[in-house]
């Protein structure tokens, strides 16, 4: 066996891409499998959350006080609510209604992310209580929109796999031991980068169909019990 690892030492000192590239994602998996469960990472990941809190706080101060007036602490109150609905939805939506409406789905978090990828094409009717759209929408143009970005989304990421390996395949013989690291860890990059661009696309074309999708969700059913068979 040593003998074997010290032949493909010396013989392949520049590890295959294919190789190279599980290493390099099996570390990455690995450190932020890792990452998450520290405490540093918890507070990094929940900031936001962290400054909610500090606000929701001060304004709990503020209502204890006593030495606001009473349409003061109604403000104050409010305001904490909507500190609470945004904590508890991850959204930043600061309109009370819509968030008590989006927290009434009974799948609120793919509500919220529905509603934030359309944000612009839908409105909240006050008076209905409910979600409306700016404008009509076309059922089978909004799906044919979809359809468009999930393909633009697939091939783009094959053509970013193909422009990793451009270098790999055809500048092998310009890649060495001193350089492989900084070029993979280019690629690699680059191939993340253009991914995500291609996912941010899909999310733009998807936006049509993702209202049409929120208006037809689910609701929590309040009264429930009325519905139970005795």
């Amino acid at each position: 066996m040593y003998e074997l690892i010290k032949y493909f030492i010396e013989h392949y000192p520049v590890p295959s891409f294919i190789g190279y590239s599980v290493v390099v994602i099996g570390l990455i998996l690995v450190l932020w499998h890792y990452a998450r469960h520290t405490r540093i990472a918890q507070d990094i990941l929940n900031i936001y959350s962290i400054f909610q809190n500090r606000e929701i706080k001060i304004l709990d101060n503020k209502i204890e006080s006593k030495k606001y007036l009473d349409y003061e602490v109604e403000i104050f109150e409010y305001k904490r609510k909507i500190l609470m609905y945004q904590k508890d939805l991850k959204t930043r939506e600061t309109h009370l209604p819509t968030l008590i409406y989006l927290s009434g789905y009974e799948n609120s978090k793919i509500a919220v992310s529905h509603y934030e990828n359309s944000r612009k094409i839908l409105k909240f009717n006050d008076k209905e209580n409910r979600f409306e759209l700016k404008n009509r929408i076309n059922d089978e143009l909004s799906k044919s929109r979809e359809r468009i970005g999930v393909i633009v989304f697939f091939i783009n990421g094959i053509a970013a796999y193909i422009m990793m390996m451009i270098p790999i395949v055809f500048f092998e013989d310009y890649i060495n031991k001193n350089n492989v690291i900084p070029i993979v860890f280019f690629l690699f990059l680059f191939m993340i980068f253009q991914v995500y661009l291609g996912a941010k696309f899909l999310k733009y074309m998807s936006r049509f169909s993702n209202s049409l999708v929120l208006l037809e969700m689910e609701r929590i059913n309040v009264k429930y019990y009325e519905n139970i068979d005795k």
